[in-house]
């Protein structure tokens, strides 16, 4: 995966195009959703490397967080479809 930074920035100006607010605003909702999950990985990944492994918390974080971007990447779709 590429560093979040770059795909958020990306998601962010995809959401931008689209013209309808309500979806802009829905939108924006998934994604802080996001950045919270990757927030709560980044902590999970000192306590991997605390315990040289990786824990099953963040095996799931990391299908969480790619299950969302894959919704996401979905929803920007079907809102640019839409307009």
């Amino acid at each position: 995966m590429d560093d979040w930074s770059t795909v958020s920035f990306t998601f962010k100006n995809q959401i931008l195009g689209l013209q309808s607010p309500k979806a802009r605003r829905d939108l924006n909702k998934i994604l802080d959703g996001i950045y919270d999950l990757v927030n709560n990985l980044s902590k999970e990944e000192v306590e991997c490397r605390r315990l040289h492994k990786q824990t099953a918390k963040h095996q799931e974080l990391i299908a969480k967080i790619n299950e969302r971007i894959e919704f996401l990447e979905q929803m920007i779709t079907f809102g640019a479809l839409a307009t």
